[in-house]
């Protein structure tokens, strides 16, 4: 069954009523060597519609009680019905969202190497539930010739995603299969395991016509490769190209081809530059491809790894795949298929059961019954074009040249071979032979052979050699693969061929049975007691038919009924009353009572009860009168009854009544206009009427203030002057004198107005002027404004004193190294950064570190209530000063003292600020004594390569660069020694040159201080001036030493290199 959650509340499942209301098509995909996806539609009544947050929201689904997916909300698309479809991504995404820093990795096995990717991200994430841990990792690369396991180099400086270094350095190189189990708890993602072939087989199995929906095959020629040139070392190492490497030029074609027949094949043969497979050129024709293999430098090293690339890649590609139904969730015997695991596939045309890789399920969690997953291989095949170093798929892991990943059948033995065997092979090349058991010689392993051995005194024969003989490996491959074990082995060591025989022949008759958990149950006993019952009835056919039991006690009441009997007899067989009577004609006739009159006939279904009630008029008598013919006049009239709503009225009216209305009945012509009279018409309305003349209206001015007419009066030259409210009055016009307008009085335009107002444009509007600069306003501002603004700014060309040439002053005097104050800055705000740049060094005159550099960046967080406490993040970026120390004390929550801790005796040098800060005070001061904030102040000491802020209390978790630290040489075998070790959190690197001080076989070279000592013993390879391997091993007492199968290996005077780097514990 399955559930799905989305930030711990309910999204859908298939165990609960409703538990799709409101959610349609949720999809979940799951993928092997990438991300899964789930989908889903989601309808706003659903109760989390309102708060699925994208990049925040997080999805688990559950298959029973396994977590299959975990992963954030990515995006969605809606309708204009709000109805919106959410794409989701699996946690392996979250591998995307961080950079990789610059970085160097040399001298790890892949297993290390996806350990240090996952380990940076780790401690670069911010979100601990979003941490992975590293599982199972079974791909290797490549054995060297001593025996070691290979190694590799990667490095990045342009700081790609996490997942991206992952997939192309190591997928695309090595191959495989990358998969996350999820966990989903506060403090991991889930577990990563990077397989070479699938770990574990399904128990449900792929056959046509069961649950295979459909098979594709596809062939590519495109990857074929006749020839390769293999290329090795850079010679130039401090070269960033590949323009020149080693070749295979120096090694010997003859010397080199007898050696490739004996240990890859007698099809390949080295020529010049290159080795080419016979069978290949001879079909195809030359088809050149380049390999790189960038730890080799042995140009015979070189060819044999080329030839054996060759051998395993640049054939055509032959790919199948398969989709197929996943049926665990309607047939409970089997279970889940598991992305990555191995699937038992029988395909059409094929015979005999092979196994594909899972790699891909798609579950739709409304039907999950129509899961479906897709299964496939690849055959070995590279990508067409071009230098390869990488292309394996997941069947074809470690196809890349930098991998170089495979097996031999005889593995144990080629281990065995030491440099002095290579040599003697070379010189044995014309003792060349073959056996014609070769194929069985080459799958000698190790432990068959001490096997072999310890039964020397076994030695036997067997009767059925002739068959054993047959056995090839493909055969042996076959059975091996289908090799199982029986709980009932000792009933089936028991049949004999002929048993089997009549067993096989009946395979075709193989089915199930609905009730098979009850024919389990059957043992022997049982059997031969139902099988000395079994008898045939010879009226079979009529007690088939038999569907219910015969008891004794039916027997007993069929005797007592008579023959002949019938039943469903009516209760009546005629009915009679008075003379009338009545004869049922069938027995099934119904006899029927209706009342009549006053009488109600009622029937109660349940009892059978017929009751027949009547009633009495209070005109009986009249009723009584009633003949026949009147009843039928009545009885015609019932579809005419109606009520009367004033049927008292009509009660009351009498014959004498009625004579006198009918007698008075008439007609008018105007009937329609009387019907519209609402209104008695009385004889003083007609008076009144006849008083208005034709046409009158009335008609009333109003009095009040604004309506008054002008009064009469008045004579020539007066005007009307106020004399109330609303009231006017003839008067004198004896004020004819007005003044010039102004911004208080009315009056006439002056002519200084008037001249104004004529230079005014038409359309002119005022233009208001501020006095203050503002960043609202669009208005223009007045220069004495700008010029105050402008008189606080510095000029463009001023100079910092802080920031040029601000020199740390030396203090020769003391002769040691110090603490050094070089200033306070204050921040511009919040997530506001400065960065202090500091250029210094131990003296001068080429002393090992007399040029060093570091920067501090310094950023200001953000907080509800300002404090110094947790005021702002450290980080230090370090340049040859592993020893330098760096403490920011923040007095204020925008306030920092920078002391900085200069590890060098004759320490010097100058710094700058730089970035967006207030400002910046230098206030130099030097002491021995580390410094230390008041008691409200929060310290913020880094002493990292590559640190975020810690507590002062609390050592920085990240990696710490130690710089180059000297190693304690050996006298009594070396004469000089530059060898030197440093430390990048658990990372050891180890480099420099020796020479001794005579001949020796296997010299001590030198013992590595505490804390750079590895818990097992370390072996890596070097090469002499000559070319030669020897082992370079560091044990854990941290005593470094050489070795080699040859007296005499190293000798005196010669310069012997070291450069190795291993993980601490």
């Amino acid at each position: 069954m399955y559930q799905a959650t989305i930030d711990g509340v309910h999204l859908c499942s298939t165990n609960s009523v409703g538990g799709f209301d409101c959610i349609s098509d949720p999809v979940a995909k799951l993928i092997v060597n990438g991300s899964d996806s789930f989908d889903f539609v989601l309808y706003p009544q659903h109760p989390v519609y309102p708060d699925v947050v994208c990049k925040v929201s997080r999805v688990k689904i559950w298959q029973d009680s396994k977590l299959i997916f975990y992963g954030t909300v990515t995006g969605y698309s809606e309708t204009m019905d709000g109805v919106r479809t959410y794409s989701c991504e699996g946690a392996l995404a979250w591998l995307n969202e961080l950079c990789v820093p610059s970085y160097h990795l040399s001298g790890a096995t892949p297993e290390q190497a996806l350990s240090w990717y996952i380990s940076s991200y780790n401690k670069a994430v911010r979100d601990k539930s979003k941490k992975f841990s590293l599982g199972t990792v079974t791909v290797k690369k490549a054995k060297r010739k001593d025996g070691t396991e290979g190694t590799i180099s990667r490095s990045s400086g342009v700081h790609p995603s996490y997942w991206e270094e992952i997939s192309q350095k190591l997928l695309d190189s090595f191959g495989g299969i990358l998969r996350i189990r999820y966990s989903g708890t506060d403090d991991c993602a889930g577990v990563i395991d990077w397989l070479a072939i699938p770990d574990a087989t399904c128990d449900q199995d792929i056959r046509y016509a069961k649950n295979l929906m459909n098979c594709d095959w596809t062939y590519d020629a495109t990857p074929i490769v006749t020839a390769v040139v293999p290329l090795g070392k850079k010679k130039d190492s401090s070269s960033e190209d590949d323009e020149f490497r080693i070749d295979i030029m120096k090694s010997n074609d003859t010397s080199m081809t007898a050696l490739l027949a004996q240990l890859v094949g007698e099809d390949y043969v080295k020529s010049g530059d290159m080795v080419y497979s016979k069978s290949r050129v001879e079909k195809y024709g030359l088809i050149q491809q380049t390999v790189t293999f960038d730890d080799e430098s042995a140009p015979d090293t070189i060819a044999y790894l080329g030839a054996v690339w060759l051998k395993q890649n640049g054939m055509a590609s032959s790919t199948v795949s398969a989709e197929a139904i996943d049926i665990a969730d309607i047939d409970e015997s089997v279970s889940h298929f598991v992305c990555g695991d191995y699937v038992r596939t029988q395909l059409p045309g094929y015979e005999e059961e092979q196994l594909f890789p899972v790699t891909s399920i798609e579950i739709p969690l409304a039907a999950p019954e129509d899961a479906r997953l897709t299964v496939g291989t690849q055959e070995s095949g590279i990508a067409s074009g071009g230098t390869t170093t990488g292309g394996g798929s997941i069947s074809d892991v470690g196809s890349g040249s930098d991998a170089m990943a495979h097996t031999h059948a005889n593995k144990g033995v080629l281990d065995k071979i030491t440099e002095q065997d290579y040599t003697d092979f070379k010189s044995a090349v014309t003792k060349a032979h073959t056996h014609d058991n070769k194929d069985t010689l080459d799958k000698l392993t190790p432990s068959v052979w001490s096997e072999l051995m310890a039964a020397k005194n076994k030695a036997h024969t067997h009767s059925n050699k002739d068959t054993l003989d047959k056995i090839d490996e493909t055969s042996w491959t076959r059975v091996y693969g289908m090799s199982h074990k029986h709980d009932n082995k000792d009933v089936l060591d028991q049949i004999t061929q002929e048993e089997w025989k009549s067993i096989n022949s009946a395979k075709n008759k193989a089915h199930t049975h609905a009730n098979k958990e009850t024919l389990d149950k059957i043992d022997e006993v049982s059997w031969l007691t139902v099988y000395g019952q079994t008898h045939e009835h010879s009226n079979k056919d009529v007690l088939d038919k038999i569907t219910a039991s015969y008891t004794t006690e039916e027997k007993t009441k069929l005797k007592g009924i008579a023959d002949g009997a019938e039943v469903n007899q009516n209760a009546f067989s005629s009915i009679a009353t008075g003379s009338s009577k009545y004869t049922a004609s069938t027995k099934q006739a119904s006899f029927l009572i209706e009342g009549n009159g006053g009488t109600t006939v009622t029937l109660d279904i349940k009892t059978g009860r017929l009751t027949i009630a009547s009633h009495q008029h209070s005109n009986q008598n009249i009723l009584d009168q009633l003949n026949e013919e009147q009843w039928k006049i009545i009885n015609s009239a019932a579809n005419k009854a109606h009520l009367h709503d004033n049927k008292d009225t009509l009660d009351k009216i009498t014959d004498a009544l009625w004579n006198t209305v009918y007698s008075n009945t008439h007609t008018h012509d105007n009937k329609s206009v009387l019907d519209g009279t609402t209104a008695s018409y009385t004889t003083a309305e007609k008076t009144k009427l006849a008083g208005i003349a034709d046409g009158a209206n009335k008609y009333t001015h109003p009095t009040t203030s604004g309506n008054k007419h002008i009064p009469s009066g008045g004579s020539s030259g007066q005007i009307l002057r106020w004399s109330a409210d609303g009231t006017a009055v003839w008067g004198a016009d004896n004020n004819t004198t007005y003044s010039d307008a102004t911004q208080s009085a009315h009056g006439l335009m002056s002519a200084a107005d008037k001249k104004k107002l004529d230079g005014i444009a038409v359309g002119a509007t005022k233009v208001a002027v501020d006095s203050a600069l503002s960043a609202t306003s669009t208005n223009p501002v007045q220069n004495k404004a700008v010029k105050a603004a402008l008189d606080s700014k510095a000029a463009s060309g001023h100079t910092h004193a802080m920031i040029i040439n601000s020199a740390l002053l030396v203090s020769g005097a003391s002769n040691a190294a110090q603490w050094v104050k070089l200033g306070t800055l204050v921040s511009s705000g919040n997530f506001r950064s400065a960065v202090v740049r500091v250029w210094t060094g131990d003296g001068a005159n080429a002393r090992t570190d007399q040029n060093s550099s570091f920067e501090i960046q310094i950023k200001d967080g953000w907080q509800s209530a300002p404090s110094p406490d947790k005021a702002c993040g450290v980080t230090v970026y370090r340049i040859n000063c592993g020893g330098v120390k760096v403490k920011v004390i923040p007095t204020a929550h925008d306030t920092y003292t920078v002391w900085v801790y200069l590890p060098w005796t004759y320490w010097n040098g100058n710094f700058s600020v730089y970035g967006k800060y207030k400002s910046w005070t230098s206030q130099e001061l030097i002491q021995s004594e580390e410094p230390e904030g008041s008691a409200a102040d929060t310290a913020y000491y880094d002493q990292a390569f590559l640190t975020s802020t810690v507590n002062k209390a609390t050592e920085a978790t990240t990696l710490t660069d130690s710089g180059w630290v000297d190693t304690t040489r050996n006298t009594t075998f070396t004469v000089t020694s530059t060898v030197k070790c440093r430390k990048y959190g658990q990372l050891v690197e180890v480099r420099g040159e020796v020479t001794f001080s005579s001949t020796y076989g296997s010299p001590t070279v030198c013992t590595l201080p505490a804390g750079y000592r590895p818990a097992t013993v370390v072996q890596t390879c070097g090469y002499t001036p000559s070319g030669k391997i020897f082992v370079i091993k560091v044990d854990t007492a941290g005593v470094v030493s050489f070795s080699s199968d040859a007296a005499g290996t190293f000798v005196k005077s010669t310069t012997y290199r070291i450069d190795l780097t291993y993980l601490l514990g």
